[in-house]
């Protein structure tokens, strides 16, 4: 049977090979652009089996780029920014970002914004410019970051003069619609009229900011600056910083420990999983207890159970897991097929297309 065939101590290899497999044929053969997105996000980020490889994901997403896929633009625009998988190249990746940008790419704006308000990347500092592709970012309305950089630009007068009303009105989007942090930060200051900018303080609404930002805490910092040593490859210092910020309780440095000691082939990341609040968390902790990694023993009814956990979190890879255990009683589990077609249904519901489940 299948589930003969199926070797749970394998880590990551075994079934879900065939499908990215398929995947890859689909791209290379079939010149398919979003399955050469989803490749160049298995490489890039070492996701679902694949061995983390710089080059081979700069080549999907330039293939992709030059195809005409937005996604594949900018992916391979930031990869040459940094010199990622390929030599560092200022004026193609700023080309690439600027061709994503037509189609409102929100990852191109910031990039372009970036690169125009600070002066890098040899181009000559303009914050005008920057402001405007920030503008373009901020109204695609997809993240709290472009609404945060439009409005600190407003309110500091930075590309353009000062304009408190409309930086409040960026700061309130972003910490209303996005639970952005500095924008949170901020709207509390503006309250307690902190700089001292206003003729009045609200004091009730400044309390409930701050209450708010103080929720979040200042080690969020921390943990971005744990971010950015993992992107400058200081490994060790990245974990050093994400520990901090798991001391003070913020519960995302536990996600990024368990990938860290994970990608390290240490066997202790299961601890942090089980701390973390992201809803990956829930497939990552499956995952541990299905191939017996993670520093826990091999437990197919605890797999099943955080792949059940990660369907109800919204995961589709979960409810495929739980589908595919069950269709074909993995580890001795009874074979019910009306649950594994429940499960396939719902993976396609909460993904319709087959690329989200390996990116």
């Amino acid at each position: 049977s299948h589930a003969d065939d199926v070797n749970v101590a394998e880590g990551q290899e075994g079934d879900n090979d065939k499908w990215i497999q398929f995947q890859k044929m689909r791209a290379d053969k079939d010149e398919d652009v979003e399955a050469m997105v989803a490749m160049g996000d298995l490489y890039y980020w070492g996701a679902r089996g694949c061995v983390r490889d710089h080059s081979l994901a700069f080549q999907y997403f330039e293939r992709a780029a030059t195809l005409g896929s937005p996604h594949g633009m900018s992916a391979a625009g930031g990869m040459l920014l940094k010199g990622e998988g390929t030599a560092q190249d200022n004026e193609t990746a700023i080309r690439w970002y600027e061709q994503a940008a037509t189609f409102h790419n929100v990852r191109a704006l910031n990039g372009l914004g970036y690169i125009h308000f600070y002066g890098t990347a040899n181009c000559t500092q303009n914050q005008t410019k920057g402001l405007e592709y920030f503008e373009q970012a901020a109204a695609q309305h997809t993240d709290g970051d472009s609404l945060f950089n439009a409005g600190y630009c407003h309110f500091a007068g930075h590309g353009t003069p000062a304009n408190a009303t409309r930086a409040l009105a960026y700061f309130r989007d972003a910490a209303r619609s996005f639970g952005h942090f500095d924008s949170i930060f901020e709207l509390g200051k503006v309250a307690l009229n902190v700089d001292g900018t206003f003729d009045d303080r609200h004091l009730g609404d400044g309390i409930t900011y701050l209450r708010a930002a103080s929720a979040a805490g200042d080690w969020g910092k921390v943990a971005r600056q744990g971010f950015d040593a993992y992107l400058k490859h200081e490994y060790h210092h990245a974990i050093w910083l994400y520990h901090e910020a798991r001391e003070y309780g913020y519960p995302v440095a536990a996600g990024n420990l368990a990938f860290l000691y994970d990608a390290a082939g240490l066997n202790n990341s299961a601890t942090y999983l089980l701390e973390a609040t992201e809803v990956e968390a829930s497939l990552r902790l499956g995952d541990c207890y299905y191939y017996g990694k993670c520093g826990v023993e091999s437990s197919v009814q605890l797999a099943m159970y955080w792949y059940t956990r990660a369907s109800a979190d919204g995961v589709s890879v979960g409810a495929y897991n739980v589908g595919f255990m069950n269709e074909f009683g993995i580890g001795g589990l009874p074979v019910n097929v009306d649950r594994a077609k429940q499960y396939y249904e719902r993976a396609m519901d909460l993904s319709p297309s087959w690329e989200t489940w390996f990116s």
